[in-house]
């Protein structure tokens, strides 16, 4: 016998790219070219064979689970006779009963969470058409592919429809994609904004995922999640404040929901210490008298926009011995001294300037040996380091 003459107009149909949770709406004609009546179902299988080795194997599973269930019974029951075992054990029976009808008449028509059919099964008159409806509906962001076979009494032969579409999730633009933020000075805080807007058709929901660097713990972002609806926008503040000192190149995600691709934002900059300067370039007391005061001031800039925590002393290792003339201490080396941290007073030798502000800074200086004494005022910054700056300190 000859395949009843039923045609598909195309094989296989294609959805353009479709926002999440929106509906994309084909239609494909179906023509019966016979002189007979033709009924026809749309198919999750290509064949009547495969969809009873299917069958098979779910009774298989379904006789599995049966078996465990009254094994689990049993255990449980013998473990409390009281709870009636012959009850349930029939329960339990006539419910995988009604399970293998269910599954003996089923018919596996076409059926898919992202693409529908509509009609799934009808007849055909001779020499008739039928628009058949197919709907494609994702909701992630993603291709997609199915095919649907059709059945059609008097057709040895399923005629396949291979069902194609593409998932689009939603659209955001940030106002930049990278930002150098330059210098910035060690404890201050500074605030940004990048503007989020919505380019889709569907409203975006976002979250901005900090990063888990010792800088990327540094940035906040204010509101970090939200919803943005259907051509609007997010202004979203940026806060920075470190007490780390360095370079950094941080990648902020934007992730949007149902859109695996996330929306990268970078920021990159240098953490600084406070910028400051001497208004002598060296200390100079030239010939002193021994045991007597000699005092020296200089005045000591903070050009930073940031307070500068401050720690003065003198380098006990650079001053050496020149042209030794008298010693008052026997045990002192004729070749080498070091400083006695008596002869210098530093004042203050600490302190905190203001932003763009600066401080007076006095040396006593009562020598205690005859040299040449040469050396330097040091200043350490708290959160920064060490011996930041040499100044300079001469004597005779």
């Amino acid at each position: 016998a000859q395949d009843r003459n039923v045609r598909l107009e195309k094989r296989s149909i294609h959805f353009e790219n479709t926002y999440l949770e929106m509906i994309n709406q084909r239609t494909v004609t179906l023509s019966n070219r016979s002189d007979q009546l033709v009924h026809f179902q749309w198919k999750h299988y290509p064949s009547e064979r495969e969809e009873e080795q299917q069958k098979l194997r779910q009774l298989h599973a379904l006789s599995e689970e049966e078996v465990s269930a009254l094994q689990k019974l049993n255990v449980n029951t013998s473990e409390s006779p009281s709870a009636g075992p012959f009850d349930f054990g029939v329960l339990i029976q006539r419910t995988f009963i009604n399970h293998r009808r269910q599954l003996t008449n089923e018919s596996y028509l076409f059926t898919h969470s992202n693409f529908r059919i509509d009609p799934l099964e009808g007849d055909l008159w001779p020499g008739g058409s039928l628009d058949i409806q197919v709907l494609f509906k994702p909701n992630e962001a993603r291709k997609y592919e199915q095919t649907a076979w059709l059945d059609v009494v008097g057709r040895e032969q399923r005629l396949p429809l291979t069902l194609t579409g593409e998932g689009e999730g939603a659209k955001l633009e940030a106002s930049f994609q990278t930002l150098d933020i330059g210098c910035v000075y060690v404890g201050s805080t500074h605030l940004y904004e990048v503007v989020l807007a919505n380019k889709g058709f569907i409203e975006a929901r976002y979250q901005i995922l900090n990063g888990n660097s010792i800088f990327g713990s540094c940035f906040q972002f204010d509101p970090s999640s939200g919803t943005i609806s259907i051509e609007n926008y997010q202004a979203i503040q940026i806060t920075f404040h470190s007490e780390q000192l360095g370079q950094f190149n941080e990648i902020f995600n934007v992730e949007i929901e149902g859109n695996p691709r996330a929306l990268p934002i970078t920021i990159s900059g240098q953490v600084i210490g406070p910028t400051f300067y001497f208004d002598q370039a060296q200390l100079k007391f030239g010939l002193v008298s021994y045991g007597f005061q000699t005092t020296l001031g200089c005045h000591l800039y903070n050009t930073s926009l940031v307070p500068m925590p401050f720690k003065l002393h003198i380098d006990q290792e650079r001053n050496k011995k020149h042209n030794h003339l008298v010693s008052f201490d026997d045990d002192e080396d004729e070749e080498e001294d070091t400083i006695n941290s008596n002869e210098f007073q530093i004042r203050p030798s600490r302190g905190i300037i203001p932003p763009q502000s600066d401080t007076k800074i006095y040396v006593d200086f009562i020598p205690k040996s005859i040299q040449k004494y040469d050396t330097f005022l040091q200043v350490d910054i708290d959160g920064v380091g060490k011996n930041i700056f040499s100044l300079p300190i001469t004597a005779k």
